[in-house]
């Protein structure tokens, strides 16, 4: 048979050409495009009954597990080049790892809004992000996403990215330098304003005038914009009002200046110092705006009136100090030394001044560099040009050398070399200051020793720059992270961290580094071999006496030890040690959180309580350590009835309990509950092989379920104990569902027995006899 099928052959041409052409264009354009397979996620919260943003985040806030399940159901099907040369990756998996990704959702993340538009129908979605590609350069990306009308079109919907990471940079460098200058302008001490002269106001002010003067923000406020008119001193109404006028004819360059006092809040006058200059002009040429800087010289002019007084105690200063201060004239011959030398060298100041200050030097070797500049001064007073030079080449001089005490003691000294120049740049002598610097030494001493204990520590220190880089390490260091110093050296820290540690502990760190200067807790580490270890470790900001930023100091030692007894002394308290079940209290803690999250969620908990039958005789019989064996049997046996989701318990002797993971509906409940009872029943059918011999057991095992037999833990651990005394009165081997009746019965039988204890105690009870016949009736 022969058939015509170059209609279809030509119609496979035409949709190989379009695929062609689509493919052009999506690898031709020059956008970053993606595609989106959204239909499985859609698809997946529909059967999760997802249906608003609120339950969605109740969803993720109670299963933190599921996060990575449902970010998978995000497929990126297909990407571009721009794509891979945009993120640096080679296929749609690592662009998927790279932008989705398997770790939680964060509130407010991308991830989230993306499913939040899938689960509320938002057809568009427009986001920024920041990822550091895998060769580790770091991107700011603009993503849109436009969702179709259409769920049937779910499976392919297209998301572009743009880079936007050079606006970004743009944007942060702007705000930088915005913040900078503002930073700048508050950080001057000073008033700087700018003055807008049509208006007479201020129309800018760093607002420093008013607090200089004491006064509140409220105080200023009600003195309003002519607050400066306002607290001016009535001497130099005139003054000011000159310089309003001069303002509207200054030349630009040209600088205004005059001294004006304002009232402080305490009623007291302020001298400032007005320096302004044209900031801007109007149409007609005339200045419309100045700015100006007011700083007040109180102090300046206070101190000018006060000079001679204030020598008289720089004198005085100069005779009281620890240290050592005498001059010269321009001969170098000493003219004054303070009588501070009697007490630090013990020599008057007049043997000083007969015999001279280097003298009391213990070694003149010490003073070689000394006697070279004293030459080089004595040569320049012949040679005005090479003291000159002197004055503008050399600095102050900083000699160290060791002085013999009148009592012949070495004191180890500090002298500091000045010259000294008159206004007219004449030399006029040299000016010294001489200091004891025996503590110094002793601090230089006891750097030697932090050394020796930097070296020595059992916990590993290291040191880093402002920037991060390692400097310095210690032996313990190489000891307990495997690494050699060479290794570590002009390395970040994070070569020890391990991927265990979250992201979110590191910000934490980071900022309480920024905020406090230092932080001490505990993070997992690794070695150099890979292996990873818990480590308590601390770090603190070093800075220097300004403030700034110098190094990071951080210590770190291996707790692995300690973590292991605390996880024995964990396992202890909520474990137990024959069966490592879950013990009383986790089990009782874990019942209680099962109870919270149904409640929350409208679901049903089943709670089994299971008593092993005939356990005692074979206890008893064989002998304790049998008896342990068979319990540990039968945990492992339970065990193997149940999901890993369920929990196993002992609490005490052939007693345990069980707690299955909670369902929807009721009847999902009792079914489960009624097939994990069959299991258990039935497992314990098969033989206990102690000593050799085959033994049986069967257990009774009591239901209830919450909320209906009860919703606090002791109200529903109570019915299911009086379900699995009931399965044993209903002869054992069995289990019992909880049902209200049996209190009643129990309280019934509680009573009998009560009341029969009482009767004995009593007397109450009465015997009758009753004759007992043979069969046939004739013998008694």
């Amino acid at each position: 048979m022969l058939r015509d099928v170059s209609a279809e052959q030509q119609a496979c041409r035409g949709l190989e050409q379009t695929q062609r052409r689509y493919q052009e264009i999506f690898d031709g354009t020059g956008t970053a495009l993606c595609v989106l397979d959204l239909s499985d996620l859609h698809a997946h919260l529909q059967t999760l009954g997802l249906c608003t943003q609120d339950d969605l985040a109740q969803w993720l806030k109670a299963n933190p597990h599921a996060h990575a399940g449902l970010l998978e159901r995000l497929r990126v099907s297909e990407i571009n080049r721009v794509t891979e040369r945009l993120l640096g990756v080679t296929s749609a998996e690592e662009a998927w790892q790279l932008l989705i990704g398997h770790g939680p959702l964060r509130a407010g993340g991308i991830r989230q809004h993306l499913i939040s538009c899938v689960l509320g129908g938002q057809r568009l979605l427009e986001a920024e992000i920041k990822i550091n590609t895998a060769q580790g350069h770091m991107r700011y990306l603009w993503l849109v996403m436009q969702l179709p009308e259409l769920i049937e079109d779910y499976h392919a919907v297209t998301l572009s990215i743009s880079d936007v990471t050079s606006r970004k940079r743009i944007e942060l460098s702007l705000i930088e330098r915005e913040n900078f200058w503002s930073d700048v302008v508050k950080a001057i001490p000073d008033t700087l304003y700018v003055h807008d002269i049509p208006g007479k106001r201020v129309m800018f002010s760093n607002n420093h005038l008013g607090p200089q003067l004491g006064y509140s923000k409220t105080e200023m406020r009600q003195l309003g914009d002519r607050l400066w008119e306002k607290i001016l001193h009535p001497d130099d109404q005139e003054l000011y009002g000159r310089m309003r006028s001069l303002q509207q004819v200054v030349s630009d360059g040209q600088l205004l200046q005059c001294q004006l006092r304002w009232r402080h809040r305490d009623g007291s006058w302020h001298w400032f110092d007005i320096r302004e200059q044209a900031l801007s002009r109007d149409g007609h040429g005339r200045v419309s705006r100045l700015i100006g800087i007011a700083k007040d010289v109180t102090e300046q002019i206070e101190a000018s009136e006060s000079l001679r007084e204030s020598e008289r105690r720089y004198r005085q200063l100069a005779e009281s100090t620890s240290n050592v201060i005498f001059s010269t004239n321009r001969q170098l011959e000493l003219v004054y030394v303070s009588p501070s030398v009697e007490k630090i060298l013990g020599y008057s100041t007049e043997w000083i001044m007969q015999h001279g200050f280097f003298a009391t030097a213990a070694n003149r070797s010490q003073l070689d560099s000394l006697y070279e500049l004293l030459a080089q001064i004595r040569h320049g007073l012949t040679e005005p040009a090479l003291l000159a030079r002197l004055r503008s080449e050399l600095p102050t001089q900083l000699f160290m050398f060791d002085c013999l005490h009148a009592n012949g003691l070495k004191i180890p000294t500090e002298l500091s070399m000045t010259l000294m120049w008159d206004e007219c740049g004449h030399f006029e002598g040299l000016l010294g200051i001489g200091r004891d610097i025996t503590q110094q030494r002793q601090a230089t001493k006891d750097l030697r020793m932090a050394a020796t204990v930097f070296e020595h520590s059992t916990a590993a220190i290291l040191v880093t720059d402002p920037a991060g880089y390692i400097v310095q390490v210690n032996e313990a260091f190489s000891r307990i992270s495997g690494y050699a110093s060479a290794d570590a050296l002009d390395q970040l820290p994070n070569l020890l961290t391990s991927s265990q540690v979250p992201a979110e502990q590191l910000h934490f760190i980071f900022d309480q580094l920024r905020h406090s200067g230092s932080w001490e807790g505990e993070v997992r580490l690794k070695r150099k071999n890979g292996g990873d270890y818990p480590a308590w470790v601390g770090i603190t900001a070093v800075q220097d006496d300004e403030g700034d930023l110098v190094s990071y100091v951080a210590f770190f030692s291996d707790i692995s030890e300690r973590k292991a007894s605390e996880q024995r002394i964990h396992r202890l308290a909520y474990y137990d040690p024959l069966t490592l079940l879950p013990n009383r209290t986790l089990f009782q803690d874990r019942l209680h959180t099962a109870l919270q999250a149904a409640d929350r969620h409208q679901q049903w908990v089943v709670l089994m309580f299971l008593d092993l039958d005939r356990f005692k005789p074979i206890n008893d019989s064989l002998g304790h350590a049998a008896g342990d064996r068979m319990l540990q049997d039968v945990a492992r046996r339970l065990l193997g009835c149940v999901s890993e989701d369920d929990t196993v318990a002992r609490m005490g002797g052939d007693e345990f309990t069980l707690l299955l993971q909670a369902r929807s509906t009721r009847e999902g409940a009792l079914n489960r509950a009624i097939h994990v009872a069959e299991l258990i029943l039935a497992s314990l059918t098969r033989a206990f092989i102690l000593e050799g011999r085959e033994f049986f057991v069967t257990a009774s095992i009591g239901i209830a379920l919450s909320p209906q037999d009860g919703q606090e833990l002791s109200q529903l651990m109570k019915n299911a104990d009086t379900a699995m005394y009931h399965a044993k009165d209903r002869g054992k081997n069995n289990f019992q569902f909880y049902q209200a009746d049996m209190n009643a019965t129990a309280l019934e039988r509680l009573e009998l027995e009560s009341d029969l204890r009482h009767a004995l105690d009593q007397n109450e009870f009465v015997l009758y006899y009753q004759p007992q016949f043979s069969g046939d009736g004739k013998r008694l």
